[in-house]
């Protein structure tokens, strides 16, 4: 008799012929794969050695058991996997911290010092993780939010709900103090940030990722962050001037003047979405939008300020920048 229910059983003989077929399989896609388990996880971690991107967002029933496997797979030794998307929901914050101190180990014993590590605009292969995305990290603390600030090649870091991680453990993915007058940047060549639903990200953690990586951020989701204030956004703008996408949905306290400089110092920008921001100026959104026609501006009700009847709203953009690009450009 099987250890495993029928609709179990039928997922893992599916990903067994998937692997035996596809063994050179660089990207796969399981996301919201709802019967996918940790066997599953298993059998992708023994047989395809080049996987580089991995998706099981929305995969619920994974545990630190099956984490484990893939921190130990031959994609992540050899150097070949550089994405992984998560679901937190049943990793437990011991799971996730010695599951990010294998990657670590694992990145560093190809490359060695990070400092010496050739990045992609140069042209050269970048060993490690790039990307890390992890939703609904409920239970996550803030020793392995410590762990990922060691994942120096990370290039896009996205960790939702981050409910338990107070704003120390936040600020040490960007910057470590050893006193007052000597710290290390972390997470220095991050160019997608999301911190989405952290009730510990407030104006100072915003000042540690402006001074770590804001130069060179082009997308900062900080969505239903309420302890970031006027002077949080102000200096965003101020540092940020790289940035195509700003998205603060959420936020009941800034009024947002600061975005009266966006012309001037962040003229890349095509996205500023605001839905459920209730104390903007509404004036300088409607200024903005007349001095940057292209930039699509969302206001409280996620409409476009100054777009017409049948432009496109804050929905959109949202279903449209959700779906993962599973494939390189």
């Amino acid at each position: 008799m099987s250890l495993f229910p029928d609709y179990l059983l039928a997922t893992i003989d599916f990903i067994t012929t998937l692997v035996h077929r596809c063994p050179k399989l660089e990207a796969l896609n399981l996301s919201h794969c709802v019967s996918v388990c940790d066997t599953c996880v298993k059998i992708i971690s023994d047989e395809l050695h080049s996987l580089r991107r991995l998706n099981l967002d929305g995969v619920l029933w994974i545990t630190d058991s099956g984490l484990l496997h893939l921190a130990d797979s031959k994609a992540v030794h050899n150097g070949s996997l550089n994405s992984i998307w998560l679901d937190g929901f049943e990793l437990s914050n011991s799971g996730l911290n010695e599951f990010i101190i294998r990657l670590d180990y694992a990145t560093k014993r190809l490359s060695g010092d990070v400092d010496d590590i050739i990045y992609s605009e140069t042209g050269h292969h970048v060993f490690g993780i790039q990307q890390l995305w992890i939703s609904f990290c409920d239970h996550i603390e803030d020793e392995a939010i410590k762990s990922i600030a060691n994942l120096s090649t990370l290039v896009a870091l996205t960790l939702r709900k981050t409910h338990q991680v107070t704003p120390v453990g936040l600020s040490s993915l960007f910057i470590t103090s050893f006193n007052h007058l000597d710290h290390q940047l972390n997470l220095r060549y991050l160019e997608h940030l999301d911190l989405s639903e952290a009730p510990g990200l407030n104006d100072s953690v915003v000042m540690d990722i402006c001074n770590c990586c804001g130069n060179r951020l082009r997308f900062l989701t900080l969505n239903w962050c309420w302890e970031v204030t006027d002077i949080g956004v102000n200096q965003i703008i101020e540092v940020c001037n790289s940035l195509h996408q700003l998205s603060l949905i959420g936020n009941s306290t800034i009024q947002g003047r600061a975005f009266s400089e966006i012309p001037l110092k962040v003229p890349h920008l095509i996205i500023l979405n605001l839905t459920q921001c209730n104390h903007i100026v509404d004036n300088v959104l409607e200024d903005l939008a007349v001095k940057m026609p292209n930039l699509y501006v969302f206001d409280f009700f996620g409409e476009r300020v100054g777009g017409e009847l049948d432009d496109i709203c804050h929905f959109d953009v949202s279903r449209a920048l959700g779906k993962v690009p599973i494939c390189t450009d």
